[in-house]
């Protein structure tokens, strides 16, 4: 198709899979270093304290209690958001967050750094 002078480029918008009609209740995960992948995930009265965050830009839905998220992964459609909002001039910061407090009398973990990993914040 063309409008005024300028054809029209079509592309692909992602369809995504449904979410399971029957949602998890009142589950618990509050260990540090696992990684919760929000995509399709459907909870509800869930909490999730002290986790890593993945998400790829499918749909999901969480009615949950969620605190002291120590990284979000974006990866998929939803680091393609992040990079279109830059190549459209929108600030894209990446923000390291907080080491926590070491304890000494437990093991310390450490996670390593994952290539395209973006927690932003979008300012204009």
């Amino acid at each position: 198709m063309v409008i005024g002078n300028v054809q029209e480029m079509r592309a692909a918008v992602p369809v995504l899979p449904q979410l399971p009609a029957k949602p998890v209740r009142d589950s618990t995960v509050s260990q540090n270093g696992v990684l919760v992948r929000l995509d399709g995930l459907n909870c509800e009265g869930c909490t999730f304290d002290g986790v890593d965050l993945a998400y790829g830009g499918g749909q999901f839905k969480c009615a949950c209690k969620i605190s002291n998220v120590r990284n979000l992964v974006l990866d998929g459609v939803a680091m393609n958001t992040v990079k279109g909002l830059a190549a459209f001039g929108y600030t894209v910061v990446r923000i390291t967050p907080k080491a926590p407090a070491i304890d000494l009398e437990k093991p310390h973990l450490s996670l390593a750094s994952v290539k395209d990993t973006v927690t932003w914040d979008v300012t204009r």
